[in-house]
């Protein structure tokens, strides 16, 4: 036996790697996260998404880019219904905190 027929051997499919890689916790948080992003217009609405985007999650913190201080205060108002709102859409309570990060910029 050469050592390219052996290297083959240990190889796995391409479909094994993606499956397992769905399987991990990492991956699937991302997917069930996505729809933050996908849907962000709908879960705001389409006035208050064009001065807001979702930026990351992790632990169930999700971090928001807020265009002005103003609105940053505002949204810090209202903070439990967004949660809510979000997680009634993503049809689980995976979202547990909103951060508001501020930017000058745009």
């Amino acid at each position: 036996m050469n050592d390219s027929s052996s290297a083959y051997e240990h190889m796995e499919s391409v479909g094994s790697i993606l499956s397992r890689l769905m399987a991990s916790s990492s991956m699937a948080d991302l997917t069930a996260y996505a729809p933050i992003w996908n849907d962000w217009p709908a879960l705001v609405g389409d006035k208050l998404a064009r001065h807001i985007s979702p930026l990351s999650v992790s632990n169930g913190r999700l971090r928001i880019m807020v265009k002005n201080d103003a609105m940053r205060h505002r949204l810090q108002l209202q903070k439990q219904s967004i949660i809510s709102q979000i997680n009634e859409h993503l049809d689980s309570e995976k979202v547990t905190d909103l951060i508001f990060n501020f930017s000058d910029k745009g």
